[in-house]
């Protein structure tokens, strides 16, 4: 099953704008957030150097990452 996973911080000036047009944008997959200074250590298993990054994951499996802002027609074109 595909989702998307989308590393952020509350300070990120990027994320926040990302979580807006991720809010107002319908993506059809699942989309779960990560806070980078909350979880640690999945910041690490995915090697985030940096948010927001996004993950294309299909049964746990990171099939796309992307890092920065995207808007809605890219989001989507990342999707597929």
């Amino acid at each position: 099953m595909k989702k998307l996973v989308v590393f952020k911080a509350h300070w990120c000036s990027p994320c926040k704008m990302l979580g807006k047009t991720l809010v107002d944008t319908d993506l059809g997959i699942p989309v779960e957030t990560v806070d980078i200074d909350a979880d640690p250590t999945s910041t690490v298993e995915y090697d985030i150097r940096g948010v927001p990054t996004v993950l294309l994951m299909d049964d746990n499996q990171v099939v796309k990452r992307r890092s920065g802002y995207m808007n809605a027609e890219q989001l989507k074109e990342f999707v597929g």
